[in-house]
């Protein structure tokens, strides 16, 4: 046994030595903030699953790094360093999904706010009941 003090608490068999495993927490990340993008398409995915506002995390891509923030009607990309293009954004919100065409670029000290409809709740469904008879 090597001890609490010299091992490395993310050294853990299933994930390897001294990569794997912070790689593997770091995907948390994505998977709780739904962030993705292609630098081909210029098209930017992002869905929290948490219905939390603002919701503020960390980005990474191969272009740039930074923040990015969802408020009620804003998404807000804000690099630290480097530039994202952005032609489409595609915004999960749960129960509705947007589909948004943009012309952005997101550079530091110039974050692309991207202004999306507010969600709208659900409309009733009118019910079609058979008129009386006469």
């Amino acid at each position: 046994m090597d001890g609490p003090n010299l091992r490395n608490p993310w050294n853990e068999y299933e994930c390897g030595s001294y990569y794997a495993r912070a790689m593997a927490s770091y995907a948390l990340l994505g998977a709780l903030s739904g962030f993705r993008y292609s630098a081909v398409a210029q098209t930017l995915w992002f869905g929290p699953k948490r219905n939390r506002r603002p919701f503020v995390t960390f980005f990474s891509s191969d272009s740039a790094y930074g923040t990015i923030a969802l408020n009620q009607r804003t998404l807000t990309v804000t690099p630290i360093e480097g530039r994202l293009s952005i032609r489409r954004v595609i915004l999960n919100l749960g129960k509705k999904v947007l589909d948004l065409a943009v012309e952005e670029t997101a550079r530091v000290g110039r974050p692309a706010i991207i202004l999306f409809p507010a969600a709208q709740p659900a409309k009733k469904k009118k019910s079609k009941r058979n008129p009386p008879r006469s």
